[in-house]
């Protein structure tokens, strides 16, 4: 089992999350229980079904890229035991209240075992074994920008992890030294669908039929990187429909209830498909002899 179902509501304070977010949390947490009990969806099979595919899973003998978010959110607890020490962190919301992005990022969570960023690595090591298993030719693809300023001139540096489809010993072996986020740090999803492209592309070999293609992302909703979530955010779907019409199925796993929103939008322009993170051993069980 990856995770169980944790269906109570994750609070984060105003100033991570936006007001607007803030006040859907309910709504949005009861659609996620229900998607998470299979309510929403009585007839679906394990494997995930993408629209365009003719009913087939993209996630067979395809090649898939995974991408990661390394957004300074990531840092903050995920209300679940990630690495299982018996205590579950939480954040620290005096540090959180005060200023987010002015406190050293040591002070956001009392167990930086325990965030988001643990977690999406945990499934992401989950996954990765599992694509394999069925034939699918994985790759890897983070990106993040971190924003400062020098007087008045606006400066960014990037960070990147990148593994190029293939076998996936390398993706484990990149998602086992993956560095963390940092402080100040804000992802750019529309650059990092338009690399996860790139990465797929450069795997067809012309020699062997094609394969299908297939993004996976791990993201916490909205990006805020290069211009602000409204625009940045914008700027995201425009890509994700580019790839839909191409044939790149876009898929996201869902790791907050308040995150879900968007990214239906978004895998529904990609011709794919949203899921839960705590329904991951049902969509891809490990497939026994």
């Amino acid at each position: 089992m990856i995770f169980a179902p944790r269906c109570e509501p994750m609070k984060f304070p105003a100033s991570v999350v936006s007001m607007t977010v803030y006040r859907r949390n309910t709504i949005a947490m009861l659609l996620f229980c229900l998607m998470s009990s299979g309510q929403l969806n009585p007839a679906d099979a394990n494997e995930p079904t993408a629209t365009g595919l003719g009913g087939a899973s993209p996630f067979l003998g395809s090649d898939v890229v995974v991408l990661i978010d390394r957004s300074s959110l990531t840092l903050v607890s995920s209300g679940v035991d990630v690495d299982k020490d018996g205590v579950v962190g939480r954040d620290m919301r005096q540090a959180l209240e005060r200023n987010f992005y002015r406190e050293s990022a040591q002070f956001w969570t009392s167990d930086s075992g325990d965030t988001l960023g643990e977690l999406q690595l945990e499934i992401a090591r989950a996954l990765v074994e599992r694509l394999a298993l069925r034939g699918n030719r994985v790759g890897l693809e983070s990106f993040a920008l971190r924003v400062r300023y020098k007087g008045d001139v606006r400066l960014t540096d990037e960070h990147e992890v990148s593994v190029p489809v293939g076998a996936t010993g390398a993706v484990l072996a990149a998602i086992a030294d993956f560095p963390a986020a940092g402080e100040r740090m804000r992802t750019d999803l529309s650059r990092l669908l338009e690399r996860a492209a790139v990465l797929l592309d450069e795997a067809v070999t012309h020699i062997e039929p094609a394969r299908p293609q297939v993004i996976l992302l791990l993201s916490l909703g909205q990006p805020s990187a290069p211009d602000g979530i409204y625009w940045s955010s914008q700027r995201a779907l425009k890509r994700a429909a580019e790839l839909g019409k191409r044939g790149i199925a876009v898929w996201a796993i869902a790791l907050r209830p308040q995150d879900i929103d968007y990214l239906e939008e978004l895998t529904r322009l990609g011709n794919g498909g949203v899921i839960p993170y705590d329904q991951l051993d049902s969509r891809f069980p490990v497939p026994t002899s």
